[in-house]
């Protein structure tokens, strides 16, 4: 085998061995985007549902509150997702830990919307933080949900 042909051989195996990485590489990329966003929408749904169960528990119709799910959905969360994901998502259980407190202290209405409010404004930033890391480029939400702000005052109801 000549020098040039020897050449030859050399660069296709090197560029066979330089696709396959990059090819590895960009399906590891995809598989961690894909488990992130899984995740990430994993977690969302449990603090609905944790949430919801927290109202019921204020209002009495449950005895105490199920935090398996959430617990999961967080320690998920803390596995794959990177640091500003796994931050924005602890901040978001603390604001969940005071309003468990707030229950128990009996808050009164004012006190229950700052409560409210808190868990609305983690949940934002929890899923800001999701979207900078899914694709860098997202603009940040400025908001959840579409009630008003006077829908914020203690005696104003969801419908």
């Amino acid at each position: 085998m000549g020098l040039s042909t020897a050449t030859g051989v050399l660069v296709t195996l090197l560029g066979v061995a330089a696709g396959g990485w990059m090819s590895n590489r960009s399906q590891s990329r995809a598989w961690s985007r894909s488990v992130l966003t899984d995740t990430s929408a994993a977690l969302l749904q449990e603090q609905a549902t944790t949430y919801m169960g927290l109202v019921r528990w204020r209002s009495k119709e449950l005895e105490r509150v199920d935090w398996a799910g959430w617990n999961a959905a967080l320690a998920r969360v803390q596995l794959v997702g990177p640091p500003s994901i796994v931050e924005a998502a602890l901040k978001l259980d603390a604001a969940f830990w005071s309003i468990g407190t707030g229950i128990r202290e009996n808050v009164d209405e004012v006190g229950w919307c700052q409560l409210r409010d808190e868990v609305e404004l983690r949940r934002l930033e929890f899923v800001n933080a999701a979207r900078r890391e899914l694709s860098p480029s997202a603009a940040s939400l400025h908001r959840l949900v579409g009630k008003s702000d006077r829908a914020n005052q203690p005696d104003q109801q969801r419908p």
